[in-house]
């Protein structure tokens, strides 16, 4: 009898202690995320952490954690978060892992928009659009995620052609460059073949054709002398 009353007793207080749980969660949760829309983003990344420490498979919570990280700028704390989510939440709430999977994109996007390097911005680019593409294989009708994607797909491509066109520039330029520095070597060159012998004739040549040049000139007419008769 005793026995039976013990479990009886334990049994209660289990259920009291997993509805304090979720009491607790919900409350936190709740504050968490009047945090978030006020403004208070420190205040709602603690909520969200007390819900985490209370539950550490509370996707929802997992997710407005990095949610409220992406809202402070710490971009590498929400993607360990949302590619969390993704993992646990897959089987169980794919509607989730789409948002986390469009976030993802956000994020690869807006450093392709900040990185100088042509390569890194394109990197950046084709992370997002592989993200955007996993998030639409499960909410095919998302429009938000269609739309960044495909402005991906534009600023891509338009990297991709400014990259190649700096290309060309490069290559043409530095042709030039050796082509005018080869120039002067080749007129050195060119001295440097005269041949002496062949030389002199071509003076002697030159100096016959202007003789010649002189004969062929008019001739003032000469005055005749002696009476005009």
């Amino acid at each position: 009898m005793r026995n039976h009353v013990l479990s009886v007793l334990l049994l209660l207080f289990g259920m009291n202690v997993n509805l304090f749980s979720q009491t607790e969660t919900w409350t936190e949760m709740n504050r968490g995320r009047k945090h978030f829309f006020k403004g208070e983003l420190e205040e709602a990344e603690r909520c969200y952490d007390k819900v985490l420490a209370l539950d550490s498979t509370n996707n929802r919570a997992r997710y407005n954690l990095a949610d409220t990280y992406l809202a402070q700028g710490d971009a590498e704390n929400a993607l360990k978060n949302y590619k969390k989510v993704i993992s646990s939440a897959k089987n169980s709430d794919k509607p989730l892992c789409a948002k986390s999977f469009h976030n993802i994109g956000v994020i690869n996007q807006s450093a392709a928009v900040a990185a100088k390097d042509p390569q890194m911005k394109q990197r950046f680019l084709q992370e997002a659009i592989a993200s955007y593409k996993d998030a639409l294989r499960i909410e095919p009708n998302a429009d938000d995620t269609r739309y960044n994607m495909v402005l991906c797909m534009k600023q891509l491509k338009k990297s991709e052609q400014q990259q190649q066109d700096d290309q060309e520039k490069d290559d043409t330029s530095e042709n030039k460059s050796m082509q005018d520095e080869q120039k002067p070597q080749n007129d050195q060159k060119k001295e440097d073949n005269k041949d002496p012998q062949t030389e002199q004739l071509l003076n002697y040549a030159r100096q016959k054709e202007q003789q010649a040049k002189e004969k062929m000139k008019p001739q003032p007419a000469q005055r005749v002398r002696g009476k005009n008769w």
